[in-house]
Parts: structure tokens; sequence; C-alpha cells
């Protein structure tokens, strides 16, 4: 049995009632993987703090920045080559480069846009757009902008799992449980 404080125990009965009322739905259906995935996602959520932590001030030498940095191009360098394998426009993926780039978030969110724009079949930009509104408490406009990309992508996990962070921090239990059926139908 695994020990957890008052608040992340507070946090899990809200989440135990949608995963009692699941289970035995995904049971029946024998979906397991997806039983689990909803179950961990609930507690990784319940046991973050409420309150962001202070980031210590640690220095990093050229040595560290320059291998991280080519750890982050080799990244893109492979995330661009399966997106061109998956038929993403040329145009949205360097917007969509520019914008893993920028490093200011009203930047970011234009060039997501504009990559999603120039190609509906671009699921990194919606995914990360999502991924943005979610880090900035935008949580309704990242829910609208995941269910949106649901049209095109509904068997990616990573959409489900980002919207219903979505759905949960903007405490919309309708379209949560919503999403968790989604998840189980599709």
């Amino acid at each position: 049995m695994v020990k957890c404080s008052k608040e992340v125990r507070k946090n899990l009965k809200g989440e135990h009632r949608i995963l009692k009322f699941y289970a035995k739905e995904f049971m029946k259906k024998k979906i397991l993987s997806v039983f689990l995935f909803l179950a961990t996602t609930l507690a990784v959520n319940a046991a973050q703090p409420k309150k962001p932590a202070k980031a210590s001030k640690t220095s990093k030498t050229s040595t560290t920045v320059n291998a991280q940095s080519n750890q982050n191009q080799q990244y893109m360098d492979v995330l661009k080559q399966q997106m061109q394998n998956a038929g993403i426009k040329k145009s949205s993926i360097s917007s969509y480069e520019k914008a893993t780039n920028s490093k200011q978030e009203v930047e970011k969110e234009k060039l997501y846009k504009k990559a999603i724009k120039e190609d509906e079949k671009n699921i990194y930009a919606y995914n990360d757009l999502g991924v943005l509104y979610i880090n900035q408490k935008k949580f309704q406009e990242a829910a609208n902008i995941l269910e949106e990309s649901l049209k095109y992508f509904n068997q990616n996990t990573s959409i489900y799992q980002n919207l219903l962070i979505a759905y949960r921090g903007a405490n919309n239990a309708q379209g949560y449980a919503n999403t968790v059926a989604k998840m189980v139908n599709n």
C-alpha cells in the first residue's frame, strides 16, 4: 500500500467517483490499459502541489547548455522527419518549429495557430497549443483546441490525456466524463 498525504487523498476522493463510475465499462470491454492510464493520470494530477515550487538557483555551464541544445535540435530533426512522413505541409512544419524555438508565449501561440491554419493535420501544433494553454491556466481554451483536434486525431492518447487535464483544471466534470467515454469507444 502506498502512503500519501492528506491533500493527495482528498484530491483522489473526487476522482474516485469518476473511476468507480467507468470501471465496470472498462472491465466489460476489457480495456484495462485505458483504465490504468486514466487512474495513473488522476493519481499524478492529485499528487501535484497546488502552488508551483520555486525553481532553485543553479548555474549551467556552457557545456551543459550546448549539449542540451544539440539534443533539442536532434529531437526537432526527428520530429520534422515524422511530420513530413505524415504528409504535413512544409510551411506548417516551419511555423511549428519557430513556435517551439520561441521563448515568448504570445509568439508561440500565434505560431502554433498559424501552423494549424496552414495544415489541419499538424497534430503536434494542436497538442502543443493545448499544453501551452494548460500551462497558462487557460483550461477552457485548451479544452476547445484539443476537442477540435479530435475531429482529425481521435486515436491519439496524448490529446486525450491533455484534454482530461484541461477539463479537470476547468472543473468541467461533464467534459471530463465525455472524454473518458470517447476513450472507451475509440
